[in-house]
């Protein structure tokens, strides 16, 4: 999508475009308008995430930055996002909000398999982790940090509840697993590199150790 096509997109959102003055407010226009605003949120997104993962988040990206990565102009960036952190917001909330990966027979594993495995799946979602910590950074006080608490909290409670634990404290549980998504999904490349090791073969070993750890809080069968 060229700059002119985007700015032409625009015009038709705002209603401020029409062949002859009075279609402006019509469904097809309005409809077209609302695919091209679409498509261009997801450039610009697309674009941040591109910048993020060629300078990495400490570096940090700025709306200017992220609208010339996309071919966008600056205005139409701040007229969809208004501000650096509404952009990332949006690019977080499509991140967590894509499909997980169905886990066969997960309800028929033990603790330390079951919490491993969801480990596994949340190394997945590093452009997430990446977005979300970068909000963090920026003092964003509306980005939520716990994405999967429901999920991942309630089923250690039903564990909790079954009388399969020695350890009880599922907000503890919880957080202790968060922290390891959030520090191996942040560093995984720095820490092999540190080790002379692959981020592949270390993140193998790393949930072998976790699924050992995690299998400590069961009570001995």
């Amino acid at each position: 999508m060229s700059k002119h096509e985007i700015e032409d997109a625009a015009r038709s959102v705002d209603g401020s475009s029409s062949a002859d003055g009075d279609g402006a407010d019509s469904l097809p226009t309005r409809r077209r308008g609302g695919q091209w605003r679409e498509a261009t949120e997801q450039a610009l997104i697309e674009a941040a995430l591109t910048l993020l993962r060629e300078r990495g988040i400490l570096a940090g990206v700025n709306l200017r930055e992220i609208a010339e990565e996309a071919q966008v102009t600056r205005g139409l960036a701040y007229h969809y996002f208004g501000s650096r952190q509404e952009l990332l917001r949006a690019a977080a909330k499509r991140e967590i909000a894509r499909p997980r990966a169905e886990v066969p027979g997960a309800s028929e594993m033990e603790f330390g398999e079951w919490l491993a495995t969801m480990l596994d799946l949340s190394f997945d979602d590093k452009e997430a982790v990446h977005l979300i910590v970068l909000l963090v950074l920026d003092h964003d006080e509306m980005v939520k940090t716990l994405t999967t608490r429901r999920e991942v909290m309630g089923r250690i409670n039903g564990f909790i509840e079954d009388d399969e634990l020695e350890f009880v404290d599922a907000e503890a549980i919880y957080a202790a697993f968060a922290s390891m998504s959030y520090g191996f999904s942040l560093l995984h490349d720095r820490f092999a590199r540190e080790l002379g090791t692959t981020s592949e073969d270390l993140e193998e070993r790393v949930l072998k150790a976790a699924r050992l750890m995690f299998s400590s809080f069961q009570r001995p069968r």
